[in-house]
């Protein structure tokens, strides 16, 4: 019985143990950098969109843009032509 027992307690514990890890392939490591690289530049791009459209409206609340000024700068920001 505790043979028995000793045999599948050593068949559970082999299944737990992850393969051996090879580590990134250079392949990989380079497509996770580049896809690094581009979240980075969207993610400014974006910030410098938002800053501009926080821009725009704060100049329209002074007074500075008139309304078309206004749905101009949207227009652009947004990538209208």
């Amino acid at each position: 019985m505790k043979q028995k027992y000793a045999a599948a307690m050593q068949m559970s514990q082999s299944s737990r143990t992850p393969p051996p890890h090879t580590g990134p392939s250079p392949l990989n490591h380079a497509l996770t950098k580049l896809a690094e690289v581009i979240d980075s530049i969207g993610g400014r791009f974006a910030v410098v969109v938002l800053l501009l459209g926080l821009a725009a409206l704060l100049l329209y609340a002074l007074g500075v843009l008139s309304p078309e000024q206004l749905q101009e700068w949207q227009r652009l920001l947004s990538g209208g032509a």
